[in-house]
């Protein structure tokens, strides 16, 4: 610390001469006080310090308490002409800067005595992280100063004289006697601590109405009074009197910079915050961003000029600290007004990186979501339509993390995102290499900590923990600290472990530690690898482990990226009890991290670093059980996912690593039967997930493993059911009712007694078939294949198979959508009544709920409306059970529709508000617009015709979001009606008007005549013969576009006509006479 000073507080004053003629009025502005910092940095010239944040950043820190009270700018590029546009434009808005803040290189040119001052030239865009020097005359500036009214320059400049305070004084001298009002000067070397709370209190002083001098001298004596500065070693403080790096240079006058505003308005701009980080931002480190001021320099400058650029560095080197560091900064530059953070949890797709990003650069935030959209390049166009000319900068994290099987479409994503938004800057940050998408990217590497810069990590690690070496390294430690922080290479993650070290052991027996076998066996093992000091790091947390642990972390060499804890309880056959105590102290060492759901993230090092430490005698007992763990996790998912398939899309999505290594483990050690297996159940679990590269594999390794199997067998049964389920899926429904058939024949010709269970295939086998027959629109061969394969199912459980038992149920729901589709609706309810028997109505399940609901239907459309709402209703209780909100919602809807078909219209509008509500909690916007069209008649129907307006009108809206012409015709046309019976007749004439232009003349919505005799009855009731009658022209063209096109009258009474003709063609005169007779008889 600095030799402390008595607090004495003391100005130099400078009397200048009478104004000269660019004197310009000294009034005091009103709020906000606008402040431009400059902080040139050319790569040619010293600057005297390798942070070229240093003034700036406490600078804006300290004005981030003031809200919006100041505008603080930072000039980039930091070059004269800059400067002089960014003054002039201020100037010419009408916003002038009252201060700037120079963070400059100062040089004395003795030839010509002329003071000189650095700014950085005009970069050559070949090489745009290079900055030559531009020096200009001290005069210069401060003429180009006076000339805009600054009346405020602070300086904190670095020279190259012997002497420093020769150009510092000399550029106050040519400041003061150019016009400008005061100079203050700060210490280079001053800490940004100090720097913070001086300027905290200076410009709140300011914003009071406070002169100059008066802030200044009350931000000194805050200084003075409160020493404390920061935390230090063992839990002290570090105290500080350094009130003198700041001093004061007055003119003649010392004036305000600033009218204290009403207090109304001074509690609005304080509470407008000028920065908002992104919501999933990391925290920065504890121990602050050290260092990396050249890394910043260069991607800030990179970023300037390219849309992509992409931080490279091995784990643990620091590349997310850089990042927020680096977004921090521009941020509070006010660079970058829209901010957004992604990394490999938030990009397992597309739709789940669009709905991440939107809701941190969108206003509406957590409210935003995709599914308000069509589809997903719908709301791709409206992020970027919405956001097209503002700057944007999006942070990329874990890139080598990010679904390979994703490239493709997220370079159509971000494609269409780089071309149309000029102003979007990407950061991207691996340890592989840029990824495919988004190209072409610029890539710089991420450099190592210098000594000074590692041995201040380590002490701030120590702080931050609130430790300090023991005391035999007191004076005597240094040397040894600086072997052991160069030993660490600069690493940040391997400096932290040294701390701990250094914390409990101390430096000296640390090196001697680290000097021993340690550091030879690392540099024999991985001293080519360029992290073998993240191999150090982990090293040393793995030796706080007790022996039994660390054998126990030998499991972790076969895990990819992570592990379950089922996985490890059975590999290492540990109770719950003391399963949770390793996984605890696992998380003390930051060697694993808990991502919920039972699975441990892993850092992708420590799994190489473990098997590269494996010995070769012991690598089959350690592989078996780790096979044995992912059989019994995998048994335990294909469970889950009868029950639960949310929480199995999750963990199959955390587990997919894993159990991709299993797989192809299988398929070089394990017999075919085995791999068969195996394949089957993962391909059954990857159908539905997403992830088509590891659905091919899976349907490979099964397709491989099949041809090795001789005879018939359960596996292969699997292998060809699952074929056909793959031919399906794939859209091939003719070769799929093919390979069903040919399955179904192998089953009948193998018989009953071909394996244990055969039986049971076969009804499944039938059970497919249907299923498949169903799809292709033949209800009644798809019931006959369902009722053989219901009959086995029976047969079977009556004999005791409790699965089979399940599956009869399963049949009979199947059969009941059969018969519903052949309008037999009694025998389909029958179906349905059986399937719920089947099931048990006290277990709550979605089948159970699903069937509840096709029953409702079959009864709804019997014309059983009470009995249908009972039904809806009970489904609804099974879905709230089950938290199944969609569930829910249609539950609602439904019952909304069997109290309207019963005329209980107030009923159904509570039912159809209810829907409402829900479909609007899940953003599901094409329900959301069915369901305002049912409110929308019942509204009307109860004579509500403001409500029924209201819902017609937000119903066209979303069908014009949805794209859906033809239901915003129909919104616009039932509108336009509502509108008439207001007498709101200029309304519903552009309502009419734009429900015309929905489609085009030609498409088949063109038959919609009730729009033209709705402008037609508009004319009427308006008096308005020439609206009628051009409205009933209008009409007429396009009615008789649409019959040219090929459509048909769908008019009842046009119909019936046409039947009528039909039939007197055919003959059938005489049949048709007595049929009508006997219809006017009744």
């Amino acid at each position: 610390a600095p030799r402390a000073h008595p607090r004495r507080f003391f100005f130099l004053m400078i009397r200048r001469p009478p104004r000269s003629p660019l004197d310009r009025s000294s009034a005091a502005s009103e709020p906000p006080l606008r402040l431009l910092a400059i902080s040139p940095r050319p790569d040619t010239e010293p600057t005297g310090h390798p942070d070229y944040r240093r003034s700036a950043l406490p600078l804006l820190e300290a004005l981030d308490g003031l809200g919006s009270l100041v505008e603080p700018q930072l000039l980039a590029p930091p070059t004269p002409g800059a400067l002089e546009k960014r003054l002039n434009d201020a100037w010419s808005a009408g916003r002038p800067f009252a201060a700037v803040h120079l963070d400059s290189y100062l040089r004395d040119d003795l030839d010509s005595n002329t003071i000189l001052v650095g700014f950085e030239a005009s970069y050559d865009l070949h090489a745009p992280i290079c900055r030559e020097a531009h020096f200009i005359a001290a005069t210069t500036l401060a003429s180009l100063l006076a000339t805009y009214c600054v009346r405020l320059v602070v300086l904190c400049a670095a020279t190259d004289s012997a002497s420093p305070s020769t150009a510092t004084v000399g550029l106050i001298a040519a400041l003061l006697k150019a016009g400008v009002a005061a100079v203050i000067t700060v210490r280079p070397d001053t800490p940004q601590e100090t720097q913070r709370q001086f300027w905290s209190t200076f410009y709140e002083e300011l914003l009071g109405g406070a002169k100059i001098g008066h802030a200044s001298n009350a931000s000194q004596r805050r200084l003075a009074s409160d020493s404390y500065r920061a935390a230090g070693l063992g839990g002290g403080g570090v105290h500080l009197q350094d009130w003198f790096c700041f001093n004061l240079y007055l003119g003649e006058r010392d004036p305000r910079l600033c009218l204290r505003p009403p207090l109304e308005l001074w509690r609005r701009l304080l509470g407008q915050a000028r920065f908002d980080p992104p919501r999933l931002l990391p925290p920065p480190p504890s121990t602050g961003f050290i260092g990396r001021g050249r890394d910043l320099l260069v991607l800030e400058r990179l970023l300037e000029e390219r849309p992509a650029v992409f931080l490279r560095g091995p784990g643990g080197s620091g590349k997310t600290a850089t990042a927020i560091a680096l977004v921090t900064w521009l941020a509070h530059c006010g660079r970058y007004r829209h901010l957004a953070y992604a990394r490999g949890d938030d990009a397992s797709d597309p739709r789940t990186l669009l709905e991440t990003l939107g809701r941190q650069l969108l206003p509406e935030g957590e409210r935003w979501s995709v599914g308000r959209y069509p589809n997903l390049w719908r709301a791709l166009d409206d992020l970027r339509q919405s956001l097209r000319t503002r700057p944007a900068l999006i942070v990329l994290d874990q890139l080598e993390r990010w679904p390979a099987e994703q490239d493709a479409a997220f370079d159509l994503f971000w494609k269409d995102f780089l071309n149309e938004w000029p102003e979007l800057r990407l950061l991207g940050l691996g340890r592989l290499g840029p990824p495919p998408f988004a190209q072409p990217w610029v890539e710089t590497t991420l450099s190592a900590m210098d000594d000074q810069e590692a041995i201040t990590l380590v002490g701030k690690t120590l702080i931050a923990a609130r430790e300090m070496p023991p005391p035999s390294d007191s004076g005597s430690g240094f040397r040894q600290l600086l072997a052991l922080v160069r030993l660490a290479a600069g690493y940040p993650v391997a400096l932290q472990r040294l701390a701990r070290e250094i914390g409990a052991r101390g430096a000296h027996a640390t090196l001697r530690a680290l000097r021993g076998p340690l550091r030879a066996d690392l540099l024999r093992l991985h001293g080519n690898d360029p992290q073998w000091p993240l191999f150090l790091s982990l090293e040393l947390a793995l030796r706080h482990l007790s022996p039994e642990d660390r054998d126990r972390s030998t499991l972790l060499a076969f895990c990819k990226d992570g592990v379950n804890r089922l996985v490890l309880g059975k590999a290492l056959e540990l109770d719950a009890q003391h399963l949770d105590a390793f996984c605890e102290r696992l998380f003390h060492l930051d060697l694993a991290e808990d991502r919920g759901y039972g699975h441990l993230r892993l850092d992708i090092a420590l799994s190489h670093y473990l098997n590269s430490q494996l010995p070769a005698n012991r690598r089959q007992l350690w592989r078996e059980r780790w096979c044995a763990g992912m059989e019994q996790l995998l048994e335990a998912l294909y469970r889950q996912s009868f029950k639960d398939s949310a929480r199995t899309t999750r963990l199959l999505r955390l587990e997919l690593p894993n159990l991709l290594a299993l797989l192809r483990d299988y398929q070089q050690h394990a017999k075919p039967e085995q791999t068969a297996h195996l394949a089957s159940r993962l391909e059954q679990l990857f159908a539905t997930l997403g992830v088509p590269t590891a659905l091919d594999e899976a349907v490979a390794a099964r397709e491989r493993a099949g041809q090795a199997l001789s005879g018939w067998s359960r596996i292969r049964f699997e292998t060809e059911r699952l074929r056909v389920e793959r031919l399906r899926d794939g859209g091939s429904i003719e070769e799929a009712l093919q390979a069903a058939r040919k399955l179904l024949r192998q089953c009948q010709t193998a018989g009953d007694e071909a394996y244990a269970g055969a039986r049971y295939d076969l009804a499944r086998a039938y059970l497919q078939l249907g299923k498949l027959l169903k799809l292709a629109g033949a209800a009644e061969s798809a019931a006959r294949e369902l009722t053989e394969g219901r009959g086995l199912f029976q047969s079977l459980a009556d004999a005791g198979n409790a699965s089979a038992g399940r599956m009869v149920a399963v049949a009979d729901a199947e059969i009941g959508d059969c018969l519903i589709y052949l309008q037999r609706l009694q025998e389909a309810a029958a179906a349905y009544e059986a399937a719920i028997t089947r099931a048990g109505s006290s277990t709550a399940n979605l089948t159970l709920a699903a069937n509840k609901m096709q029953l409702g239907l079959v009864r709804q459309r019997q014309g059983h409306y009470p009995e249908a709402i009972i039904l809806y209703d009970t489904a609804r209780a099974i879905f709230e059970t089950l938290g199944e909100s969609e569930g829910i919602a249609r539950a609602w809807r439904q019952i909304g529709v069997a109290h309207k078909l019963n005329e209980a219209l107030p009923a159904a509008l509570h039912a159809c508000q209810q829907a409402l509500y829900l479909s609007e909690r899940q953003r599901n916007r094409g329900e959301i617009s069915e369901i305002l069209g049912e409110l929308g008649h019942l509204h009307l129907a109860l004579n509500q015709l403001e409500e029924a307006a209201l819902a017609y009108r937000r119903m066209s809206e979303l069908c014009a979001q949805l794209g859906d012409g033809l239901g915003e015709e129909s919104a616009r046309n039932h509108l336009a009606n509502v509108l008439i019976q207001l007498r709101r007749h200029d309304e519903a004439r552009q309502e009419l008007y734009r429900a015309s232009e929905c489609n085009l003349p030609d498409s088949f919505t063109a038959r919609n005549w009730a729009i033209r005799r709705g402008l037609n009855d508009l004319g009427q009731a308006v008096p308005n013969p020439e609206v009628a009658d051009r409205a009933r022209q209008q009409a007429m063209q396009k009615y008789l576009a649409y019959r040219r096109a090929g459509g048909k009258n769908t008019n009842p009474g046009a119909r019936l006509c046409e039947q009528i003709g039909h039939a007197i063609r055919a003959g059938h005169a005489a049949s048709l006479a007595a049929m009508l007779e006997n219809r006017r008889a009744i």
